[in-house]
């Protein structure tokens, strides 16, 4: 999502827009922590979700460190809900539609090409961006980077670590319920995860039906008013 911050510069009233979103990590906590591997790092940047296997655990929210993860809590079979990177569009060569919608403030390349930009801005105008690059070491370094012209703790970014992640979570996972461990509990954890995506299927073929009925009764709709 788009967030904004307003603030006086030189006497005159500022704007500062930014998006709220995945960093794409390059060792992302989500996926060390995931027990079934919902989550996945892919060549092209992206972390991508595979709800098919998410058992609805949580653990990615608790482990990521940016906060990102959303639960939708308000329904019967719930999923988690985050940035997809465009995994589609950039696996056909195309730009996430971030990018291809907002093309002058947002760039999209290489990560290594980005940096270099990052670092030529920073150089070039000193007077608009303060002095960092957020995203190039936090967490590790993370495929989605940052230049703001404010402090980033000011527009509600979290101070996070430089360290990767997962070290961190494979320690926390070994505290982990034995109920994922042994025959039996594996067995019952197959058996739910069968049972869940037979329901996600289900709703989502129910969900694709109801949006065939509406689109078939609004030419009707039209008709009659005619």
């Amino acid at each position: 999502r788009i967030k904004f911050r307003d603030y006086s510069k030189n006497g005159q009233n500022e704007f500062a827009f930014y998006k709220e979103m995945c960093m794409h990590c390059a060792d992302p906590a989500c996926a060390s922590v995931c027990p079934v591997g919902a989550f996945k790092k892919t060549e092209l940047g992206p972390v991508i979700y595979d709800a098919d296997r998410c058992i609805g655990c949580r653990f990615c929210m608790i482990a990521c460190p940016f906060g990102v993860p959303k639960y939708e809590w308000s329904k019967a079979l719930p999923l988690v809900k985050k940035c997809t990177g465009c995994h589609e569009r950039v696996k056909e060569g195309m730009k996430p539609a971030c990018a291809t919608a907002c093309p002058t403030a947002i760039s999209y390349g290489p990560r290594n090409e980005m940096l270099q930009e990052a670092e030529r801005r920073l150089a070039k105008y000193p007077d608009r961006y303060i002095n960092k690059v957020y995203g190039k070491d936090e967490a590790g370094g993370t495929s989605v980077i940052y230049l703001t012209s404010l402090p980033f703790d000011e527009l509600g970014f979290k101070p996070v670590t430089m360290r990767a992640l997962p070290s961190f979570t494979w320690q926390a996972l070994r505290l982990v319920p034995g109920i994922f461990l042994g025959v039996g509990g594996t067995l019952s954890a197959l058996s739910w995860v069968n049972h869940r995506r037979e329901r996600l299927k289900r709703e989502q073929e129910e969900e694709q039906q109801q949006q065939a009925a509406v689109e078939i009764d609004a030419p009707n709709d039209k008709e009659e008013q005619s």
